[in-house]
């Protein structure tokens, strides 16, 4: 019996190496596994610190160019109200020449007229100039209105007086 005792020991000791090498190599198994998932988690992570990196670089980038963009905004800007201001001072200067030159040539019309009237012998009972009236919801303006009469009879003289300066 001792034999058959020894025999079932020597086969329990082999069933139990047969196992424990069985878990051994399913263990290694495992963990060559692990060491692969590792290696490639470690690769991944490497490459997202360098895009990581690549972004921060292109954040930085693009908030230089932010800064430089608003502070040429703010610099034309700045010339846009200059020139608007300039541009609002020519035109009243250009809009006082004109007035100016229109009531000359207004001026110099009017006095034309009185001679004209004159010679051809109107009387001149009054004279009115820049009449401004609406007529069917139209503006009508009027630069010269001379009340005059010839030969007793009433007359009434509208001038409409151009002028341009070339």
């Amino acid at each position: 019996m001792k034999n058959k005792e020894s025999g079932n020991r020597d086969n329990n000791k082999k069933s139990s190496l047969d196992r424990a090498e069985v878990i051994i190599k399913a263990v290694s198994k495992e963990l060559r596994e692990l060491a692969k998932e590792l290696r490639l988690l470690k690769e991944s992570q490497e490459r997202f610190k360098k895009s990581q990196a690549k972004t921060d670089q292109q954040i930085t980038r693009l908030e230089k160019v932010a800064e430089n963009t608003s502070r040429e905004v703010e610099r034309v800007s700045k010339e846009v109200e200059k020139v608007s201001k300039e541009v609002e001072k020519v035109n009243k200067m250009v809009g006082d020449l004109t007035d100016g030159w229109g009531k000359f040539v207004l001026g110099f019309t009017e006095a034309s007229i009185r001679n004209i009237c004159e010679e051809l012998n109107f009387e001149i009972l009054n004279i009115y100039d820049l009449l401004k009236r609406r007529l069917d919801h139209e503006e009508c303006e009027i630069d010269l209105m001379i009340l005059s009469r010839l030969n007793g009879k009433p007359f009434i003289l509208v001038v409409e007086v151009k002028s341009s300066i070339n």
